[in-house]
């Protein structure tokens, strides 16, 4: 797994950013290791029952297993097409997930998007924009 370091409380967003990246032939002991590992960083960002969480991903092999991350840790996922940002910054903006799940790629434009769209309506977030796979 590629991953860097989550951007804490990125300024005037109440997300922060947590890379994570899955590579495309995982064994099914390394597929569970990648899942319990960004289920352990949700939850450790908030994630649980009654909470959302933002999941910007492709299709691809990462998004399967950050949706069973997501599952895991008990909330609800908030699907956002990286192809369409005006969907997205509405998306966000009427809804409180406590964190996100993203492509490495994709992590500066989702946190530009919770910024020009963060006027409040978001108040419940917390720290969490976790950018993921890459294959």
């Amino acid at each position: 797994m590629n991953s860097a370091p989550y951007r804490e409380d990125t300024p005037g967003t109440g997300l922060a950013v947590l890379p994570f990246a899955v590579d495309t032939e995982l064994t099914i002991a390394e597929i569970d290791e990648r899942v319990e590992q960004l289920e352990r960083d949700l939850t450790a960002h908030g994630a649980g029952p009654g909470t959302e969480v933002a999941v910007a991903l492709p299709r691809s092999p990462g998004l399967v297993l950050a949706l069973v991350a997501v599952m895991r840790t008990g909330a609800a996922h908030l699907a956002l097409d990286l192809e369409h940002p005006d969907r997205m910054a509405r998306a966000l903006a009427d809804s409180a997930p406590v964190c996100a799940v993203c492509a490495p790629d994709a992590a500066d434009r989702l946190t530009s998007l919770v910024r020009a769209g963060n006027h409040g309506r978001n108040n419940n977030a917390v720290s969490g924009v976790r950018p993921a796979s890459r294959q």
